[in-house]
């Protein structure tokens, strides 16, 4: 692990060019990869005003090694606190966070170090609430490139306006400038998400977006693949949470009295992460898929019924919008002529053979 001197320290904090951005890193035993992190934010060619490190009760040294970064920059601020999960950890970074702009970035991921200078420029010249960089996804290690994502040019758009623009945007917060305004000003939600963590934060804000989001369409951040998770099981018991979550949104959302057309994106996404994505991630024989793939179904149906017409899902759609939801329409086709088993079948067997993932 690679720790900054103090005198290479000092001078970045003195003499580069700062914004008034926090940056936010939740650490959950990430001994072995924080320094990383850490080293490629304190190189970037924008520093921000703070990089806020949230321990989330790591039980390796994580800490003694961000206790050794805060030592060597005034811009590492440590907050040490008993283990709550990820969604604890970014509430706590978001509020106290000082910054004009909020960014996250995971503690055993990187960053380019034109991460921070190419959104906070972006963010600026087109008055954005969200600003959206590129990212590889990287297998630990080797760091070969699994994929290059989210790195062709896309127009910025206006939520109010076009809020099914929301539908193709990733959930991930790390390739993501936010202002600040926005994520301090999200509601409430009854019960911390243990699934969907990334989304519902992102549909939360989403309902906070009066400004633009906008694209930079390079790959600024390295998203790394860590051995045995190409494939990424979760547990039944685990989605059931997922679909409480999801729920809480959509009471949420219909106390905020927001127009129909939020409500038909907000089942879309719905139809999209839990009767889609999460059906390649669930444990479990092929009867757990088959009864899992029913109760998912009948949950959207009774919750979310709106995706069953969406244009959005339709094929015009899709051609429109030059493939970015060919995935879901794929899908949703599977889906109607009872074929999803098979679908999941053949990309097990893609994914076995090949070693590679995509996202769905």
């Amino acid at each position: 692990m690679n720790l900054p001197e103090q005198n290479e320290c000092t001078t970045k904090d003195t003499l580069k060019e700062s914004a008034p951005i926090s940056v936010v890193v939740p650490c959950y035993n990430c001994e072995e990869y924080i320094g990383a992190c850490l080293d490629s934010l304190l190189s970037q060619e924008l520093l921000p005003q703070e990089i806020i490190c949230i321990d989330d009760g790591s039980t390796d040294n994580t800490a003694g090694v961000l206790a050794e970064f805060a030592l060597r920059s005034s811009l590492v601020n440590l907050i040490s606190k008993d283990n709550e999960g990820p969604w604890a950890a970014r509430l706590d970074g978001i509020s106290a966070a000082k910054g004009d702009y909020i960014a996250f970035v995971d503690g055993d991921d990187t960053v380019d170090a034109r991460y921070l200078l190419a959104l906070y420029e972006k963010a600026i010249q087109t008055d954005s609430d969200i600003t959206i960089c590129g990212f590889y996804r990287k297998r630990s290690g080797t760091d070969e490139i699994l994929s290059e994502e989210f790195c062709s040019e896309r127009t910025p758009f206006l939520v109010p306006e076009h809020p099914e623009e929301m539908i193709s945007v990733n959930p991930a917060p790390w390739n993501k400038l936010f202002r600040a305004q926005v994520l301090k000003s999200i509601p409430q939600i009854d019960d911390e998400p243990v699934m969907f963590d990334d989304l519902i934060l992102l549909l939360l804000a989403g309902l906070r977006v009066r400004g633009r989001v906008s694209f930079v369409p390079e790959p600024l951040v390295n998203y790394y693949v860590r051995s045995g998770s190409l494939i990424n099981s979760v547990t039944y018991n685990q989605v059931l949470a997922g679909m409480n979550s999801l729920q809480q949104v959509r009471g949420i959302y219909e106390s905020m009295g927001v127009p129909s057309s939020y409500l038909e994106v907000l089942s879309v996404i719905a139809f999209v992460h839990l009767g889609v994505s999460m059906q390649f991630r669930i444990e479990g024989s092929a009867e757990d898929h088959r009864r899992f793939a029913a109760e998912a179904k009948g949950f959207l149906d009774s919750n979310f019924s709106e995706w069953q017409a969406s244009d959005y899902l339709g094929m015009s759609y899709c051609f429109k919008k030059k493939g970015l939801f060919l995935k879901a329409y794929i899908a949703l086709c599977a889906y109607r002529m009872h074929l999803f088993g098979q679908l999941i079948f053949m990309y097990r067997c893609m994914l076995s053979r090949s070693g590679q993932t995509m996202s769905w």
